[in-house]
């Protein structure tokens, strides 16, 4: 945990034993002074991904009760600055604050509109930190704190949480909220959309008006984005509704190259469920020329009429593979690589990506005598593209193999690759020739050894003879 962190979690437990004041009037040592931009998270916020309880959220608000202004905007800017991980405690906080109703949010949002004159630049966020810190003045600021904690995270998750806030406080963040969903552009379309089932007619007229002047007033006009992640939940967020008149916008993404927003447009064809049936049927005529099988259920048909363009988007990624695998056949290795290599780099998760793995075994066991380095690439790849067929035991026994070889090269001896190579692969002609002739090294080095010992011993020998036959003669002499 890091030290602030722990510094929260202490003053979180020193608030609760103060207990006269509510959680975000409690004191805390003041932060340093921040600026009331929060287009960009201050260097000093930390980024709180892994998560933040309600008890270290509350801890972080309290200072905006202080009388300092500099306590209450370093509050403000770390609060906003938290991250996505601070979406789940930002949440129960609203929550909480929701059942304890207004607390005075209307007149204090109000009256700073009044003293501000409510113009064009009007910043309520920044009208509010300036204000006398009374009780309502600190409750709308939490509010809206967290309001601008939630634009800066720019998810939809976070667009959802912007939208339940617009009903609360009698309305009165509505012109703020939207300020800050403009900001948040196109990531902002889903939750916008979603908001059409809302049960507040005003929250929906509100939500329909914002799109509108986004310029995303129909289906068609919401996918034109470049964004990825935000038309993928703009998808999922139709079928959330169970839109039938966005469907076929929907159905237009089922064949997208993208692989996000692909994903996503099946996902949200099959949330569909019985209801997009009709459509289904027209899209399968349409695309086949024929009518779809009698009695089906939609997600039978969705799933077969995905199988159909996929077959469509990636007929020449199939003929790749077919010419490949002929190529292979034939014996013409190279040719056979390069065609693979190039339909795989064109659909790399290909659903018959493992038919490549033999052809790569065998263009890297070509290799292994003049370019180990490359014959270990192409192995691996072998295995990345069918980890547990048939081949992979004998690609990770080559892989072994080569692995040994190359600590002999660098004066290494290891017996323990060529060992597993064999156990992956009994059959390993290359592992068992290189153990045969490492064993015979040192079987070799071995008897070098004991005859050297063998010599030693006798020269040893020898020398104890000398010394004790030339002391004998020495006594007799003596005598």
């Amino acid at each position: 945990m890091s030290a602030r962190r722990a510094w929260l979690k202490i003053s979180t437990v020193a608030a609760a034993l103060a207990g006269a004041a509510p959680a975000w009037a409690q004191p805390v040592a003041p932060g340093p002074s921040a600026s009331m931009s929060t287009s960009v998270p201050p260097a000093s916020a930390p980024s709180l991904e892994s998560g933040l309880s309600v008890a270290e959220l509350d801890a972080m608000l309290a200072p905006l009760g202080h009388d300092a202004i500099d306590d209450r905007r370093a509050a403000v800017a770390e609060v906003v600055g938290a991250g996505t991980g601070a979406l789940p405690a930002i949440t129960k906080k609203l929550a909480e604050l929701r059942k304890t109703g207004d607390g005075g949010t209307y007149s204090a949002v109000k009256a700073a509109r009044e003293r501000a004159g409510g113009g064009p630049g009007f910043n309520l966020l920044e009208a509010l930190v300036t204000a006398r810190p009374e009780a309502s003045v600190t409750r709308a600021l939490v509010s809206v704190t967290l309001a601008h904690a939630l634009a800066h995270m720019a998810t939809t998750p976070a667009v959802r949480q912007l939208v339940l806030l617009a009903s609360d406080a009698g309305g009165a963040l509505r012109p703020e909220l939207g300020r800050q969903l403009k900001g948040i552009g196109d990531r902002a379309m889903a939750g916008l959309i979603e908001a059409h089932r809302d049960p507040s007619p005003e929250t929906r007229t509100w939500a329909s008006n914002l799109l509108e002047g986004m310029g995303k007033r129909t289906a068609g006009d919401a996918v034109q984005t470049r964004d990825n992640q935000a038309l993928a939940d703009v998808l999922r967020a139709y079928a959330n509704l169970h839109d039938l008149d966005a469907m076929q916008v929907v159905l237009s993404f089922t064949n997208s190259d993208r692989v996000v927003v692909r994903a996503a447009a099946r996902e949200a064809t099959l949330a569909y469920g019985q209801e997009g049936l009709w459509r289904l049927r027209e899209a399968y005529a349409v695309l086949t020329g024929g009518p779809p099988p009698e009695g089906i259920s939609a997600a039978d048909l969705a799933k077969k009429l995905f199988d159909a363009y996929d077959r469509f988007r990636l007929h020449d990624v199939y003929a790749l593979l077919d010419r490949g695998l002929a190529e292979q056949r034939d014996g013409h290795l190279k040719e056979a690589i390069s065609d693979l290599d190039e339909a795989l780099a064109r659909q790399p998760m290909l659903d018959r990506r493992a038919e490549t793995a033999p052809a790569y075994v065998a263009w890297a066991e070509s290799l292994e005598k003049d370019d180990p380095a490359g014959a270990l690439a192409y192995l691996r790849k072998a295995l990345r593209v069918d980890e547990g067929g048939p081949v992979s035991a004998h690609a990770r026994a080559e892989i072994a193999a080569l692995e040994g070889e190359a600590l002999l090269a660098r004066g290494l001896t290891d017996t323990e690759p060529f060992e597993r190579a064999l156990a992956l692969d009994p059959g390993n002609v290359r592992a068992r020739a290189d153990l045969d002739r490492i064993h015979a090294r040192l079987d070799a080095s071995r008897a070098r050894g004991w005859r050297m010992l063998a010599a030693a011993v006798v020269f040893v020998l020898a020398i104890g003879g000398i010394v004790v036959v030339g002391g004998r003669r020495g006594s007799r002499a003596a005598a």
